[in-house]
């Protein structure tokens, strides 16, 4: 989970920067959609937990959740199957690689 908190901070501070560009050509972004398939990184950013399993979690890493308060960025769960950037992070067999181009719109 935590390497997927990681990359939601960053993804989190990359919808920030679009949310500011977009303010400055008077486009209004708000909420960013975030779209992962890792439910337990989703409920940890929605709630604040605290627990022996996430106490190690650097503060670093809460922006994401701070920008949810904030009201910033919504996180969307997509199923792992459909996750277009899987082909970007993962070994797939050709059908799923071919799946995934079609989701992307690559032929």
């Amino acid at each position: 989970m935590e390497s997927e908190l990681i990359a939601g901070s960053f993804t989190s501070a990359e919808g920030i920067w679009i949310i500011k560009l977009g303010q400055d050509f008077k486009h209004n972004f708000i909420p960013i959609p975030i779209f992962t398939d890792n439910q337990s990184s989703i409920i940890f950013s929605n709630n604040e937990i605290n627990n022996n399993r996430t106490k190690h979690i650097d503060i670093h890493y809460h922006y994401t959740q701070n920008q949810i308060n904030a009201r910033n960025i919504k996180l969307h769960y997509i199923n792992t199957s459909q996750n277009p950037a899987n082909i970007f992070t993962e070994p797939l067999s050709p059908h799923k690689h071919v799946h995934l181009l079609n989701i992307l719109g690559v032929c």
